[in-house]
């Protein structure tokens, strides 16, 4: 037989059931259960959709409340700065009035009052030197609160990415399942139209196909329906 690459519509060739069929682009009608196969692989689909547009929408909730939460915190640290600065004021304000009150007092009586003032100014040394150590422990926990902040974020990035991973996977698997299943019942559906008789003929083409692909599924003489 001559090797012609694509057969075209018209082309019978020697295969009897080509020749029962009339010609290739013969169209069978289709029975009542492939209509209902496809209207429900049309159903599936849109439930897919409508899955896939309540999972955007569950993504969209859950960064407008991580946003949300995110300008909580800011505003609070916001306030808990704001509130440490005036706390600063106020001190740095009560030393002012003590030294004032200090300079006031020794000009009265330097020689009495010189004991008083070095208490004064001891106590004020220990309160800066306080003041100071306490600026450094409040640096420290800022420097804390930014590297946990930091971690978290970086954590919250892995956990979403792998989240996206295992959501295209999930879809990968299910259209490549799909895909299957469609094929199977194609297949099978076609074989059930044709009957027993594709098992049985053997013409040169089903010969020479079977030869160089023997572990095809299904009969050489399907694979004009694909």
């Amino acid at each position: 037989m001559e090797k012609k690459g694509k057969l075209s519509p018209d082309y019978v060739g020697p295969c009897p059931i080509l020749r029962r069929i009339g010609k290739v682009g013969y169209e069978l009608e289709l029975p009542n259960d492939l209509a209902s196969e496809e209207e429900q692989q049309k159903n599936e689909e849109e439930e897919e959709k409508k899955k896939e547009k309540e999972k955007e929408n569950e993504k969209e909730k859950e960064k407008k409340e991580k946003k949300k939460e995110k300008e909580k915190k800011k505003e609070e640290k916001e306030e808990k700065e704001e509130k440490e600065e005036n706390e600063k004021k106020e001190k740095k304000e009560k030393k002012k009035k003590k030294k004032k009150n200090a300079t006031s007092t020794a000009t009265l009586g330097f020689f009495v009052f010189r004991k008083k003032k070095e208490e004064e100014q001891k106590k004020d040394e220990e309160e800066q030197k306080k003041e100071e150590e306490e600026e450094k422990e409040r640096e420290k926990e800022k420097e804390k609160e930014k590297e946990k902040e930091k971690e978290k974020k970086e954590k919250n990035k892995e956990n979403e990415k792998k989240k996206e991973d295992k959501e295209k996977k999930e879809k990968k698997e299910k259209k490549k399942k799909k895909k299957n299943k469609n094929a199977t019942s194609a297949a099978t559906l076609r074989f059930s139209i044709l009957g027993p008789s594709a098992e049985l003929h053997d013409c040169s083409w089903c010969i020479f196909i079977r030869a160089h692909f023997p572990s095809l599924p299904f009969p050489p003489i399907l694979l004009i329906f694909l």
